[in-house]
């Protein structure tokens, strides 16, 4: 939907494969070694689809408000001082660190939460009518069958004439 994604996302996205993995298997992984096992590509999936859901959230019009966007901010973990409680001066080290803007960090969870209000939408959606399955499962199942016959010049009472100039246009 020409909806752009930040490569960061994919990085990290890969940076957390590639550690799950090394971790199970107790050695690192190189990259070619996360290829040949899929790594990249789930990962890629994942950014596309999450892009696609956000996107799509975006074209229906389902957003969040700032209240939800607020309170995701204060329960993430990193920005809490030593008190235990949202501290603003870590919340703005924090997002440096990951080279984001406010806005930009707040954009993103803003997203992050219409990408869940869709695909929360769609997972539990209300079941379809009885008879629109039987009507969608029957016309899935059906089958058509046919007969070839084929007719040659000895099987006509009349040779069929040529066709005119105009006949042929049309």
């Amino acid at each position: 939907g020409g909806r752009e994604f930040d490569l960061r996302e994919s990085a990290g996205g890969l940076q957390g494969g590639f550690g799950a993995l090394s971790g199970q298997i107790g050695q690192p992984l190189s990259f070619e070694q996360a290829q040949s096992l899929g790594i990249d590509r789930d990962v890629q999936a994942r950014v596309i689809g999450s892009v696609a859901l956000e996107n799509e959230a975006d074209k229906i019009g389902i957003s969040v408000g700032d209240a939800t966007v607020r309170d995701r901010v204060l329960a993430v973990e990193a920005f809490k001082g030593l008190s235990g409680e949202f501290d603003r001066d870590t919340y703005a080290l924090a997002l440096r660190q990951e080279g984001l803007s406010e806005a930009e960090f707040e954009t993103k969870l803003r997203d992050e939460a219409a990408r869940t209000l869709l695909q929360s939408a769609v997972l539990g959606a209300a079941t379809a009518p009885g008879s629109y399955v039987e009507s969608i499962a029957s016309w899935l199942t059906e089958t058509r069958s046919f007969s070839l016959a084929e007719l040659t010049a000895t099987d006509l009472s009349e040779p069929v004439p040529a066709p005119t100039d105009d006949e042929m246009k049309a």
